[in-house]
């Protein structure tokens, strides 16, 4: 256990921030910037030195809008970590009943009303992305001597003084304290193993005082880094967005070059011949107003885009022109240079995907459209196991310091021993339009049935994917459903006339009678059963 002076010495020297918490702090600022359009225009869109005028660029910055809808659209298949079939919760039978049934009731309500699963479905992804060297922090309330509440926190690298890492977890952390309008201290906030402390620095140095310090009941630093990849040579993690991030940045700085120039280009131009009367329009006469900004012509010298240009209506006969009726008419915009930038950001677009996930959507050459097919899933599955490997990690981490809170276990057990929860792997990549096009073509082929349950199994889960309670009746209706992957003709000849009753009784059944809450084994009894009772019907309309 650290000395009260040796915690003192601890907080002085993080107080001037170590080079890695200034670029960590930096780095941010720029992927929040990017990712999520936080102080995007004065960050990310910088003038282009030797090249754009300062006007320019003051309205490229005014007009740009930020690329937050990029990085929607390229992450959005990492979810699938958090809906994979095939996940699984132990808990040891060394965990108390009490203990367990407690635990079970925190992770339920583990933040905000939001279940565990919930909360890092939600948030994890979300704080890693822009600020790998942030924590969770996990925090407690007791009252009278008991726990009223655990809970998790983030804490940005902004609000950081310094931690010790050892993996994904810390020895020790400084947090800097919110600081009040009229205080004339500053206050520290450190965490290990043994305390959680308030150093206050003020006019006469670095002091704690005996109420702001308290022992940590997890008996360890329960906080977790929000990466796992850190930069050689450095202290610094890197961010999931990394090898991206600077083709992100192209990108948003050619989206912002490409609407200044649909300001300054995308307009039509209309033009009309007219008789001009120079000295009515001010062209320099006497009595002109010297601040007229019409030329000769009349033409404004700072024209607006929408501005309509006069033409003299031509009287040298030598010039073969039309006039009437086409007395007016437009310039069109430059349409291919318009078109060719829209091309170019689609195509950044594909690289970034590319980069991302060794594989991108045929949304473009293939013709799908954007929840289509990946051209190979193999690599995109390789990337979402590396996702979901980091995500249990932090699961079963946090659940082990809510574990070590309210169990007062010894600080070397592993959390395995009583607690382990394991994510599916079976990842749902591609849209149910795309699945069920699959399953058809297969089952047209005669794949066995076998296959042909994944693969149905798989169009129901992409479909019901946010819906569990319908996906569990779709899956139980499959697992009942007589001759499911064959059609009424095929049942036929096969089956004869009592194969067609049940084919076409079954719909009926499932709508009308079937108690969706018994299992698949006795649904099929039941079935069988009004099967029996209403062999007689001999329509042998396929209902779809």
């Amino acid at each position: 256990m650290k000395t009260e002076a040796e915690i003192i010495q601890i907080v002085k020297d993080s107080v001037h921030l170590k080079p890695w918490v200034v670029d960590a702090r930096l780095k941010n600022k720029h992927l929040n910037a990017l990712v999520y359009g936080k102080g995007y225009h004065e960050l990310l869109i910088n003038q282009i030195e030797k090249i754009e005028s300062e006007s320019r660029k003051t309205a490229r910055k005014k007009y740009s809008i930020d690329v937050r809808d990029l990085f929607h659209r390229v992450m959005e298949p990492r979810q699938n970590v958090f809906s994979a079939d095939g996940d699984s919760e132990i808990f040891s039978e060394k965990l108390p009943k009490a203990t367990k049934k407690e635990l079970t009731e925190i992770l339920e309500d583990f933040k905000g009303g939001k279940s565990i699963d919930e909360y890092l479905s939600k948030y994890l992804f979300k704080f890693s992305d822009v600020d790998p060297n942030g924590l969770i922090f996990m925090e407690y309330i007791q009252e009278n001597g008991q726990l009223k509440k655990v809970y998790p926190t983030y804490k940005s690298i902004q609000d950081i003084q310094s931690y010790h890492s050892n993996g994904m977890l810390v020895d020790w952390v400084v947090f800097k304290q919110p600081q009040k309008p009229k205080d004339s201290f500053i206050r520290y906030r450190y965490v290990d193993k043994d305390v959680d402390v308030i150093v206050t620095s003020g006019s006469g140095g670095y002091v704690i005082f005996e109420d702001d310090l308290k022992k940590n009941d997890f008996g360890i630093v329960p906080a977790v880094i929000l990466s796992d990849v850190e930069e050689v040579g450095t202290n610094t993690r890197l961010s999931w967005l990394y090898f991206i991030e600077e083709l992100a940045k192209k990108y948003a700085r050619d989206r912002s070059i490409k609407t200044l120039y649909e300001f300054l280009q995308g307009f039509p131009k209309h033009w009309i011949y007219a008789n001009f009367d120079a000295a009515r329009r001010g062209g320099g006469e006497d009595g002109a107003d010297e601040s007229d900004k019409s030329n000769i012509m009349g033409q404004s010298l700072k024209p607006d885009v929408t501005d309509e240009i006069i033409l003299p209506v031509p009287e040298d006969k030598e010039y073969d022109v039309k006039v009437a009726p086409d007395v007016g008419g437009y310039i069109s915009p430059d349409l291919e240079t318009l078109k060719w930038m829209s091309e170019s950001g689609a195509d950044l677009e594909e690289l970034i995907e590319y980069t991302m996930w060794g594989t991108q959507k045929t949304n473009r050459s293939g013709n799908e459209t954007a929840t289509g097919r990946w051209i190979d899933t193999q690599p995109l599955q390789n990337k979402l196991h590396v996702f979901s490997d980091f995500s249990q990690s932090v699961h079963n981490l946090m659940v082990d310091f809510v574990i070590r809170l309210i169990n007062k276990t010894s600080n070397d057990e592993n959390p395995k021993d009583l607690y382990f929860r394991s994510y599916g792997r079976r990842f749902i990549i591609e849209g149910p339009d795309v699945l069920i096009e699959k399953y058809n073509e297969a089952r047209g082929k005669g794949a066995p049935s076998v296959i042909l349950d994944r693969m149905l199994n798989e169009w129901i889960t992409s479909k019901y994917k946010n819906i569990p309670e319908l996906r569990h009746i779709e899956v139980l209706k499959s697992q009942v459903e007589p001759y499911l992957h064959l059609s009424i003709e095929e049942v036929e000849r096969t089956y004869m006339q009592e194969g067609v009753n049940k084919k076409v009784l079954f719909p009926i059944w499932w709508e009308e009678e079937a108690i969706k809450t018994k299992s698949s084994k006795d649904l099929r009894i039941d079935f069988d059963k009004y099967a029996e009772l209403n062999k007689t019907v001999t329509n042998k309309t396929e209902i779809i």
